[in-house]
């Protein structure tokens, strides 16, 4: 009975696999028709079956062929956060958020913090997950140099590099899990509506703070009811309607 059940249950992720991969291909071939509109319902449609970071650059594509900054760049956004070193991404990515309205220069933040930031995403949450085993792993073949040779000189090779990769270990299981914690539980949204006013509370009738525009990045702060707070790069913050943005 059971093995009955998980056949069918297997029997279903195919054909749903299937069913995804035909509408891939039916909104490639529409997209390279001209067919933009179609291209991306279609796309849309995939989705459904399962996400990944060719369909929605692909549908970052299609969206920018039909004249949508802000979803061309959410799914850029979205592609770039499954596939961190796609250079088509993000030179794409960067052309629009050229053709953006609002200029926003950021805070200079630390600079350690800049430079732990680009090595955590050299490398996948994935990979810096097996490179933090196999450092423990060489750290407890390193022990057993240290507590068994009996060699001095071995025994201080041993000791630092056992922890020289201690560190490396708990450096690279940070990093996987920082990662993993930006792709689960990202804390950004794009500005969807052509142009917002931004409010200095969550009130229709609350003062209004400044003006942003479609294809704008920010950072939501905090979700309240019909809400977002939000903060922009340059440390400006502000209420906007849920219905003028979309979380990355």
């Amino acid at each position: 009975m059971k093995k009955g059940i998980l056949s069918i249950f297997f029997v279903l992720l195919a054909a749903l696999a299937f069913a995804g991969q035909d509408k891939l291909n039916e909104a490639n071939a529409k997209y390279k028709d001209g067919d933009f509109a179609s291209a991306v319902s279609l796309y849309e449609e995939a989705l459904k079956s399962g996400e990944s970071a060719t369909l929605y650059y692909n549908l970052g594509c299609a969206y920018y062929k039909l004249g949508k900054l802000g979803p061309a760049i959410l799914n850029y956004e979205r592609a770039l956060l499954l596939d961190p070193h796609n250079e088509d991404t993000k030179y794409n990515l960067e052309l629009l958020e050229k053709q953006t309205v609002d200029k926003i220069e950021a805070i200079d933040t630390f600079v350690l913090a800049d430079w732990a930031a680009k090595v955590r995403d050299l490398n996948s949450s994935d990979a810096w997950a097996i490179t933090s085993i196999v450092c423990f792993l060489i750290v407890l073949v390193c022990c057993g140099f240290f507590f068994y040779s009996k060699h001095g000189l071995v025994k201080r090779i041993a000791f630092f590099s056992a922890l020289f990769l201690l560190l490396l270990c708990f450096a690279s299981a940070a990093f996987a899990k920082s990662l993993k914690e930006k792709k689960l539980h990202n804390e950004y949204a794009i500005v969807y509506s052509p142009t917002v006013t931004v409010k200095g509370s969550p009130d229709v009738k609350a003062k209004d703070v400044f003006l942003l525009h479609e294809g704008t990045k920010v950072r939501v702060k905090q979700n309240m009811g019909r809400w977002f707070e939000i903060e922009l790069a340059d440390g400006q913050v502000g209420w906007i309607l849920k219905k003028d943005a979309e979380e990355i």
